[in-house]
C-alpha cells in the first residue's frame, strides 16, 4: 500500500565542516563526493524524489555554494555531450537538475544538527505538519527506506482511525439500545402525562429535547473516549516499534460521528414515545412484566 503523499518537503543538513574527509572536503563539500559515479546528495534526492516530495530543502554553509549548483541545469554541458554522441552521460548531466525542485537556506555557524533543521522552518510553507530530514552521509542500501517508512505510518494512522470508529459505532448502538429502553421504562410516566391532559405536542416535545440531549452528551463522551483509546494505542506503538505517529485524520470523523449519534439517539427515544403514546393509557399504567 502506498500512502498519499506525508510531506512536500526533505531537508538535507549540508552546513557542516566535513572533517573526516579533510582536507578533501577544503573543496569539494562532504555531500558531492562520489558514490561510485553519483554524489551522495543526488542519491538522497532521488530517494526523497521517490517517496513523493516536491522540494529538497538544503541547509548549506558560506562556501558550499557546489552543491546548490550540481542540481542546477548545465544545457551547454548536456548538448556537447549528446553532440558527441555520449547520450549516457548526457542523461546521467541532467538527471540531478530533473529529479526535484531545489532550494536552499543558510546556517551562519555550525550549531549541530538541531539548529540546521531548524533553520529550514522559515522556508516551509505554513500547512506543511511535516518533514523527512534526509543526511547524504548516510546511505541505505537498497533505496525505498523512507517511503517504506511513511507507509508504515499511514498503515498506523489508518489502525488509529478505525479504533476510534469502532469506539463512535459502539457508543452510537449503546446510545441507541439505552435511549430506547429508557422510553420504553417511561410508559408509565407517558401514560400518567396524557391522563393529566398533557397534549401530544407537548409529550413528544418533552422527549425529543431530552433525547437530544442525552445523544450528543453520548456522541462528545465516545469521540473523547476514542481520542484517548487512539492517542494510548499511538503511545504503546512508539514504545514497542520506536514508531512516532498520531492518528492526524481523526478529526474528520467528529462530525459525522456526533451527528450519526444525536440522529440515532433521537429517534430511539422519539420513536418508542409515538408508539406509547398511541397505545391506550390503561395498558400503558399496566405493571412491567
Amino acid at each position: 500500500m502506498q500512502a498519499s503523499r506525508p510531506f512536500r518537503t526533505a531537508i538535507v543538513p549540508a552546513a557542516g565542516l566535513g572533517t573526516r574527509f579533510l582536507p578533501t572536503t577544503k573543496t569539494v563539500p562532504k555531500e558531492l563526493l562520489p558514490v561510485i559515479d553519483t554524489p551522495g546528495i543526488e542519491i538522497v534526492a532521488a530517494e526523497a524524489a521517490e517517496a513523493g516530495a516536491a522540494r529538497l530543502l538544503i541547509v548549506t554553509s558560506p562556501g558550499k555554494d557546489a552543491i546548490a549548483a550540481h542540481f542546477a541545469p548545465q544545457p551547454e554541458l548536456v548538448a556537447t555531450l549528446t553532440a558527441r554522441g555520449k547520450e549516457d552521460l548526457a542523461e546521467k548531466v541532467r538527471r540531478a537538475s530533473e529529479l526535484i525542485e531545489v532550494g536552499t537556506v543558510d546556517q551562519d555557524q555550525p550549531r549541530g544538527l538541531g539548529h540546521a533543521v531548524g533553520c529550514a522552518g522559515d522556508a516551509l510553507e505554513a500547512d506543511e505538519d511535516a518533514v523527512a530530514v534526509l543526511l547524504p552521509d548516510d546511505l541505505v542500501l537498497p533505496t525505498g527506506v523512507l517511503l517504506t517508512i511513511f507507509n508504515m505510518m499511514a498503515v498506523a494512522q489508518d489502525a488509529l482511525t478505525m479504533i476510534l470508529a469502532i469506539v463512535g459505532v459502539i457508543v452510537l448502538l449503546y446510545v441507541f439500545v439505552a435511549m430506547y429502553s429508557a422510553t420504553l421504562e417511561r410508559k408509565r410516566e407517558i401514560a400518567t402525562m396524557r391522563a393529566l391532559g398533557a397534549r401530544r405536542a407537548t409529550v413528544l416535545g418533552i422527549v425529543l429535547v431530552e433525547s437530544c440531549m442525552l445523544s450528543a452528551i453520548g456522541g462528545i463522551a465516545g469521540i473523547l473516549a476514542g481520542h484517548v483509546a487512539a492517542y494510548l494505542a499511538a503511545a504503546m506503538l512508539a514504545a514497542t516499534s520506536g514508531l512516532v505517529t498520531e492518528p492526524f485524520r481523526i478529526d474528520a470523523l467528529q462530525p459525522a460521528v456526533l451527528a450519526a449519534v444525536i440522529l440515532l439517539g433521537t429517534l430511539a427515544g422519539l420513536l418508542p414515545a409515538v408508539l406509547a403514546y398511541r397505545t391506550e393509557v390503561a395498558e400503558n399504567l399496566a405493571p412491567l412484566s
